[in-house]
């Protein structure tokens, strides 16, 4: 189990499985991983892979794309293709104008980042997707077991 911690609250918690769950902000999500899915209310959300990332869409229509970096950042983009946030191997965790507004830092079995300590992972990349304010519950949820799901079949 994944948990991020801010201020003595649970403001998320990733449970890797088929499906996974993931609870973001209060957001309860059941989230299938082949195909990635999960169905909130009358909302559908799904995500397809493409070379340049994971677009994930809400009814069919792309809300962001989730690009993993070679250097092993990530990049969040909106649908017209711009920045929303980006985080770079250093730690640094900036928007579209390249503003830090956090930095993430790998402490005793866990990780801070801002105000926030993640615990389960060592994933940096994966705690700043949980714990990302500038993103809606269901797009972190998503991103992050898409991400999980991905990271053990590159291990099979």
């Amino acid at each position: 189990m994944i948990e991020a911690r801010s201020g003595g609250t649970t403001i998320a918690r990733i449970v890797a499985g088929h499906p996974c769950r993931a609870d973001i902000d209060g957001n309860e999500l059941l989230i299938g991983t082949q195909p990635l899915v999960a169905q909130v209310g009358a909302i559908r959300w799904s995500g397809d892979d493409a070379d340049n990332g994971t677009t994930l869409r809400k009814n069919g229509a792309p809300i962001v794309r989730v690009h993993d970096t070679q250097d092993t950042g990530i990049e969040v983009f909106d649908p017209r293709g711009a920045a929303i946030l980006r985080f770079t191997p250093d730690g640094a965790i900036a928007n579209a104008e390249g503003e830090i507004l956090r930095r993430a830092e790998p402490i005793q079995a866990a990780m801070r980042i801002g105000d926030t300590v993640v615990t389960g992972t060592r994933d940096i990349a994966l705690g700043v997707l949980i714990t990302a304010p500038e993103l809606i519950p269901e797009v972190r949820g998503l991103a992050a077991c898409h991400r999980l799901f991905s990271r053990e079949q590159a291990r099979n």
